[in-house]
């Protein structure tokens, strides 16, 4: 499993490290990537995923805040980077993805 970053700029590898220790992702199989933001918005592009960031507030302290929505898509794609399905994350079937990863690796 591998998640990528929409916002460069703030998610440092360290962040996106505390991130998954926060919610408990196991590293080994998930990873958690951030890059250049080129590099990035060249990815979405490719993976029709669009993102908007929502207008930044500050704290008392002077600390941004702001969210990034995105679309709710998970994409499995094939070790030869081809796009093999598309699924609704927000109704992700876990057994429907397992089946089709196991079909991925027959192949």
């Amino acid at each position: 499993m591998v998640s990528i970053s929409f916002d460069p700029d703030r998610d440092t590898p360290e962040i996106l490290y505390e991130y998954a220790e926060n919610y408990r992702l196991n590293q080994r199989n998930w990873r958690l990537l951030t890059g250049d933001r080129s590099d990035i918005e060249d990815l979405l592009q490719k993976l029709k995923i669009s993102t908007v960031k929502t207008p930044t507030r500050f704290t008392d302290d002077n600390t941004p805040i702001y969210f990034i929505d995105h679309t709710d898509k998970i994409t499995l794609i094939d070790q030869k980077g081809q796009i093999r399905r598309t699924y609704l994350g927000s109704e992700l079937n876990a057994e429907e993805v397992i089946e089709d990863v196991r079909t991925l690796l027959k192949d």
